[in-house]
């Protein structure tokens, strides 16, 4: 099953989703659409209904995990999975799984336009809205910092990503 968009944002009140990281959620799924929809146009094959509900679910397990104790138990990525496997929804989990920053590092993680598509817009969100992948960067530099390492490594990855995407989107740099 795949939920709607009201099916969504019932959910993530439901599991207590604080209000910033639905805000979050909102603006990624805008932003996957936006491409998502112009990369549809241009031919491709692109679920949108399983594109929004993903974007929109990404992180319903995001405020659990930031108490937790061990690098497994703060997987959000996985809890989220989890929990939308156990509501019957295994494409919308298979996606949310893959958003996670490490994603990028497991070749064939990232085997769809919808994994990819989730995947990069929430790479281009702050706190305050809508940023480029280079001001996301310095934010994840700055919020995260025993993490500069991984993310500089990404970089390239995610580079490369966007340009794949904003090609098949007809989108000029």
């Amino acid at each position: 099953m795949i939920p709607d968009r009201e099916e969504c944002m019932r959910m993530l009140k439901e599991n207590g989703v604080p209000d910033n990281i639905i805000a979050h959620s909102k603006a990624v799924a805008e932003i996957a659409l936006e491409y998502g929809r112009k990369i549809k146009a241009n031919g491709e094959k692109v679920n949108l209904r399983l594109l929004e509900a993903a974007a929109l679910l990404h992180d319903v397990c995001k405020h659990e995990s930031l108490t937790k104790g061990n690098e497994e138990e703060r997987d959000h990525g996985a809890a989220g999975a989890r929990l939308l496997e156990k509501k019957d929804m295994p494409e919308v989990a298979d996606v949310v799984v893959s958003h996670m920053m490490d994603s990028i590092f497991i070749p064939g993680k990232l085997d769809s336009l919808e994994k990819k598509l989730v995947y990069y817009a929430d790479k281009l969100v702050n706190p305050e809205g809508r940023v480029t992948w280079s001001k996301r960067l310095e934010y994840l530099n700055r919020r995260y910092p025993s993490a500069v390492e991984k993310f500089k490594r990404a970089d390239p990855m995610i580079r490369k990503l966007e340009k794949e995407i904003k090609s098949a989107a007809g989108v000029k740099e």
